[in-house]
C-alpha cells in the first residue's frame, strides 16, 4: 500500500510580554540638595493598542520631569528620559533617600493599571546643624574591638582612621563599626587573618557629623557622606562606585573608612577619578572598598563613610589642617621606607587620617602611617602596605595618598574694639597660644577705656588696669564665657 503524508504549514505569532522597563543610569539614581541630578529612563516592552500614559509621582524628597510620559502605537519602544531632582530644603537630614513611583492610565486593558517599578533615589543632603568633628589618637589598638568615646555627640557621624606601624610588623588595616551617638569601635586587622601579636598600635582618628559645610557658614569647604558599598574591588578589577559632589571643588581631596563589621573578612577604603591610576577630579569622583589580592574576592555590603575637602589649609576653632593629594611618591613597605610628604602650617601636629587617591598598582595595596614618628611639623611619613595573600612581599610602585593633618594652632590673633562713644586708639598684635598658660600683648590706648576681644575667651584671668604703652598677662581660666572684657 502506498501512504501519503500532508504537511500543513502554519504561522506561529509570538507575542512580547506586556510591561514598563525602567532603567537607571549607571544602575542606581544619585542627586544632591542644591547640587546634582540624575535620569533614568521608561519603555514599554510592546505595542498597546491605545496610548498608555504614564504619571511620575513623588514622595516630596525628589521630583521627576517631565511628570507625564505618553506612550503610542508608534513610539512604545522609544525610551523617554526622566530627569530626577532633589527637592533643597532647609532641613538637617543627612544623606536619605526619596522614592518616585509610576502609575499607568490606558484604554488598553492590558496596560491600563499595570504595575511599575518604583525608583528610590539616594540624596546627598546640604544642610548641617554645624560643624561638630573630634580628632585623635588611639593607643595600643589590637585585633579585639576597643570603644574609643568622643567629646561630642553625632547624629550621623562619619569617622576615618588610620593605623601606625613600621616594616618590622605585619601588614594591617582599620576596621571600624557602630559609629553612633558618642563613640565608635575600632580594631586592626591582619588581612590574612593572622593575630595582632603585640600590645597594640596607635591608630589616628577623624570624626565629624555627615552633611555639607561651606566656607560662608562653616568656615571649611567639606562634605561627609555614608553609603552602602555594594561592589568589592579587587586585584585586576578596580571600578569603584560613582559619587556625586554637593560642593564645587577646584582640587578636591578624598578620605574614607570602611564603617561596619557586615564581613568578618578585612576591606579598606579607596578612591579614584576617571580611572584607576587618576585622582579624584572637580567633576569625577568614584569611591568604595577593595580587597586587593585577597583570592576570597566576595563581601557582604558595608556602610562605608568618606569626607571631600578643598585641598588647602586653614582653622576651624582651636585646630588647624593641611589638606592635600600628595605626589605620585609614596612606596611599599618592603622598598625604602619611609616615603614623606612635606608639610607647612602645622606647628603643633596632633593626628593624621590618610587614604588612596587612585590605584597605579594593580595588585593593590594602601597607605599607612609609618615609623615610630610618623607626623611632625614639617612632613608626614608614610609607606604603601599589601595583604601577603598572593605572595609575601610588599613592594609596590609609587601611589598618591591623600591625607588630612591636624594640628592645634601656634597662635590665635586678637583684636580690639572700643565702646560706643569712645575713639582714638591702636593696637599692636595680639598673640594668644591655644591652651597657653598666659598672653602678652602691648597696647597703646588714647582713652579713657578700651576692651580687648581675644578669639579664645577662656585666655583671662587677673588683668589689671593698662596704661599708655603698658603690658598685661591674662592667665587661663576657663569659667570665663565672654569674648570681651574692659581693660
Amino acid at each position: 500500500p502506498i501512504y501519503m503524508l500532508a504537511l500543513q504549514r502554519t504561522a506561529t505569532t509570538l507575542t512580547a510580554p506586556v510591561g514598563v522597563e525602567i532603567v537607571e543610569s549607571g544602575g542606581s539614581t544619585n542627586v544632591a540638595e542644591g547640587g546634582a541630578s540624575d535620569t533614568y529612563t521608561v519603555v514599554l516592552t510592546s505595542q498597546p493598542s491605545a496610548n498608555v500614559t504614564i504619571t511620575v509621582g513623588d514622595d516630596g524628597q525628589v521630583t521627576g520631569s517631565p511628570g507625564l510620559l505618553t506612550f503610542t502605537s508608534g513610539n512604545w519602544n522609544s525610551v523617554q528620559a526622566v530627569t530626577v531632582t532633589a527637592v533643597d530644603d532647609g532641613d538637617v537630614e543627612g544623606n536619605h533617600t526619596g522614592v518616585l513611583n509610576h502609575t499607568a492610565s490606558s484604554g488598553d486593558g492590558s496596560y491600563g493599571g499595570i504595575s511599575i517599578t518604583d525608583v528610590t533615589v539616594d540624596i546627598t543632603d546640604n544642610d548641617s546643624a554645624g560643624l561638630n568633628l573630634d580628632v585623635g589618637v588611639v593607643q595600643n589598638v589590637s585585633d579585639t574591638w576597643t570603644t574609643v568615646n568622643l567629646t561630642s555627640t553625632y547624629s550621623s557621624m562619619v569617622v576615618v582612621a588610620s593605623v601606625n606601624y613600621d616594616g618590622s610588623d605585619a601588614p594591617m588595616v582599620t576596621r571600624v563599626r557602630n559609629a553612633s551617638g558618642s563613640s565608635f569601635e575600632l580594631r586592626v586587622q591582619r588581612p590574612n587573618g593572622g593575630a595582632v601579636s603585640v600590645s597594640g598600635f596607635p591608630v589616628h582618628y577623624f570624626v565629624v557629623e555627615e552633611g555639607v559645610y561651606t566656607a560662608a557658614n562653616d568656615g571649611i569647604t567639606m562634605e561627609a557622606v555614608r553609603y552602602t558599598s555594594t561592589l568589592t574591588d579587587r586585584r585586576g578589577s578596580w571600578q569603584g562606585q560613582s559619587r556625586s559632589y554637593s560642593n564645587s571643588y577646584s582640587s578636591p581631596v578624598v578620605v574614607g573608612q570602611v564603617m561596619s563589621g557586615n564581613d568578618q573578612d578585612w576591606s579598606v577604603f579607596w578612591a579614584r577619578g576617571a580611572n584607576r591610576s587618576s585622582v579624584p577630579s572637580a567633576s569625577t569622583l568614584f569611591v568604595g572598598k577593595h580587597v586587593a589580592e585577597d583570592s576570597d574576592t566576595t563581601r557582604a555590603n558595608e556602610t562605608v563613610g568618606y569626607v571631600v575637602l578643598e585641598s588647602g589649609g586653614g582653622s576651624v576653632g582651636s585646630l588647624s589642617y593641611s589638606v592635600a593629594v600628595g605626589s605620585d611618591t609614596i612606596r611599599g613597605t618592603g622598598n625604602s621606607p619611609p616615603y614623606s610628604y612635606s608639610l607647612s602650617g602645622i606647628a603643633n601636629p596632633q593626628a593624621a587620617v590618610v587614604s588612596s587617591a587612585a590605584m597605579d598598582g594593580n595588585d593593590g595595596g594602601w597607605p599607612v602611617l609609618y615609623g615610630s614618628t610618623p607626623l611632625t611639623s614639617s612632613s608626614l611619613n608614610l609607606s604603601i602596605d599589601e595583604d601577603q595573600i598572593r605572595d609575601g612581599e610588599t613592594r609596590h610602585t609609587t601611589e598618591q595618598v591623600a591625607y588630612i593633618v591636624f594640628g592645634t594652632s601656634a597662635a590665635q590673633r586678637g583684636t580690639a574694639t572700643v565702646p560706643e562713644g569712645e575713639s582714638g586708639f591702636a593696637i599692636k598684635t595680639i598673640e594668644t597660644p591655644v591652651g597657653a598658660a598666659s598672653s602678652l600683648a602691648t597696647l597703646q590706648r588714647d582713652v579713657k577705656s578700651t576692651w580687648l576681644v581675644l578669639a579664645d575667651p577662656h585666655l583671662w584671668g587677673g588683668l589689671a588696669d593698662v596704661g599708655r604703652n603698658d603690658t598685661f598677662f591674662g592667665g587661663q581660666h576657663p569659667s570665663e564665657s565672654g569674648a570681651r572684657r574692659p581693660v
